[in-house]
């Protein structure tokens, strides 16, 4: 993924991808760290080598919560499955496009890990970024927009 980058709108700065830090965060759960030239990214997922399918979840914007509380179980439970999960901490909350592209990179990210079906999963505020997200990733299946606000709201 190194040399990866992005454009984003109105910006003729690129997103670069400088490196990934990845820790044990439990027994089950890696902590992610995603370097780029406009600062951290984390995540915390729950994948292993095979897995095929994987969902990305966001929560609202800072105020508000959303799948955070029932992450645990959530990601238990897929798991299962045989289906990954990730929560996303994006760099800037509250702001729709730059969201948006945290989570192109995680889905690019999961891409090079081999898995090719990806649904996003956003509660208010993060259900805009799903949608935002989903609407142009080749390797989004679904997208669940719950509790979503308006885009003026969130994407403006």
């Amino acid at each position: 993924m190194d040399g990866w980058a992005m454009l984003t709108s109105g910006n003729a700065d690129r997103l670069y991808l400088i490196g990934v830090q990845e820790q044990p965060a439990s027994t089950e759960s890696t902590q992610i760290t995603f370097l780029t030239t406009r600062g951290e990214l984390r995540a915390r997922a729950r994948i292993r080598k095979g897995m095929k399918q994987a969902v990305i979840l966001f929560g609202g914007s800072l105020q508000e919560t959303g799948c955070e509380p029932i992450y645990e179980a959530l990601d238990r439970d897929l798991a299962t499955r045989d289906i990954g999960a990730v929560l996303l901490e994006c760099r800037c909350p509250g702001d729709c496009a730059q969201c948006a592209i945290d989570a192109l990179l995680v889905c690019q990210y999961l891409d090079d890990e081999g898995v090719r079906d990806i649904a996003l999963v956003g509660w208010s505020f993060g259900a805009s970024v799903a949608a935002a997200a989903g609407s142009v990733a080749r390797n989004v299946r679904a997208v669940a927009a719950i509790s979503a606000r308006e885009a003026t709201e969130s994407c403006c």
